[in-house]
């Protein structure tokens, strides 16, 4: 990147390295951005990083205890508990 391209960014209130024409960018308010940089909601990587070991976490513990069942259904988590986590990683 050149010089100039990442001022005229800095000016604007973006990061540098965020892709242009991002969501967060076209739909939040302007003096919400901070917030939503701090979140990493422009780069996908933020909030995926969190959500990996919380699905792994949910499979782990689905596994230690089954429910009564059907065995295949034990062996994977609750759907609302991978919801909770997946609010959890983006918010």
């Amino acid at each position: 990147m050149d010089m100039e391209n990442i001022q005229s960014k800095a000016a604007q209130g973006r990061v540098a390295d965020a892709p242009n024409g991002h969501w967060v960018y076209r739909v939040l308010p302007h003096s919400i951005w901070p917030y939503a940089q701090l979140a990493r909601w422009d780069r996908p990587i933020g909030w995926q990083l969190l959500l990996w070991p919380c699905w792994w976490s949910a499979a782990l513990a689905a596994s230690a205890y089954p429910r009564p069942g059907d065995p295949l259904l034990s062996l994977l988590p609750a759907p609302v508990y991978l919801l909770l986590f997946l609010v959890g990683a983006i918010a």
